[in-house]
């Protein structure tokens, strides 16, 4: 108990001479408790060479360039793990993609851009462009690219992990569940297999052109038994695609507390580069350029 002129809980105390008396408390003193952990990592046999230019030269940070040759199939493996022994799920989509071709509701938080650009793991077109056999035909007709997902988490086709997050009212929760398409595994492989094929225009083209043809260029044909018989052909392959995966664990789940960074997605961070942990940790992103290759032929 203290004498103190400023105390406002006071009591009376007849046995001290009628003075009044009052307790009084200190500051109060905080503690935080943060929760760390470590976060996922990429693993071999995972490519991460960094050997991808852009149209300057300049190397690309975390981005490594994977060659798809014609009729030759591709397998980009991914794994990841977590130091800490959590368990992991590896998630990777096409950041790079013309939204309008595509139901912003099968595909939501994707960044919109390149014109006529299809998404890499789809063979499908939206509404809007179900009339239509193929993409534009300015530099070719061709197909959807229709790479595919295998392995674990492989269907997990969107980046939302959380049911509720699907909502017409979003209710983001630190306790909401998972959604039960992920995946958790100590060590998961995911491996995106595409092979690029003439036949089904998913990436490449032959363009033979009538004479003249574009821009004015001769392209000179022999008529042979009374048939047009065309020496002008090319071959062109379709847009490379870069397609961008990151490594989450389940640690937010674990502990029932927000472990991941706090705000990972500021104003500073391009959209194609936002993560979507919600409080689990996650790796660095990391991305691959399937750069679409063929050989000469007649």
């Amino acid at each position: 108990l203290d004498w103190h002129p400023d105390c406002t809980e006071t009591t009376s105390d007849t046995g001290s001479g009628g003075r009044t008396k009052c307790t009084c408390k200190s500051l109060p003193y905080c503690i935080k408790i943060k929760i760390l952990g470590r976060a996922p990592q990429w693993v071999s046999p995972t490519p991460m060479v960094l050997n991808s230019r852009d149209d300057k030269g300049v190397i690309q940070p975390y981005r490594t360039d994977i060659p798809a040759c014609e009729n030759s199939p591709i397998t980009l493996p991914l794994q990841a793990m977590d130091p800490d022994g959590d368990p992991v799920r590896i998630f990777i989509r096409d950041v790079d993609v013309d939204n309008d071709m595509f139901s912003t509701d099968m595909f939501p938080f994707r960044p919109d851009g390149g014109d006529s650009n299809g998404d890499f793991f789809s063979s499908q077109l939206s509404e809007s462009w179900a009339g239509l056999s193929s993409f534009q035909q300015t530099c070719g007709v061709f197909q959807g690219y229709g790479a595919r997902r295998s392995g674990h988490n492989e269907n997990q086709t969107n980046i939302l992990a959380s049911p509720s997050e699907t909502l017409e009212r979003t209710v983001k929760s630190l306790h909401a569940p998972y959604d039960p398409m992920l995946e958790f595994v100590t060590n998961p492989m995911l491996n995106i297999e595409y092979t690029m094929s003439l036949s089904e225009a998913n990436g490449i083209d032959v363009i033979i052109w009538n004479s003249p043809g574009p821009n004015g260029q001769q392209c000179r044909f022999d008529n042979v038994n009374g048939e047009a018989n065309f020496v002008c052909r090319e071959r062109r392959s379709n847009v490379d695609q870069v397609i961008c995966a990151y490594a989450y664990d389940n640690s937010k789940s674990v502990v029932n507390r927000w472990v991941g960074e706090t705000n990972p997605n500021g104003d500073d961070i391009k959209m194609w580069r936002r993560d979507h942990s919600n409080g689990d940790l996650s790796s660095e992103q990391w991305c691959w350029r399937i750069v679409m290759a063929a050989s000469p032929g007649f």
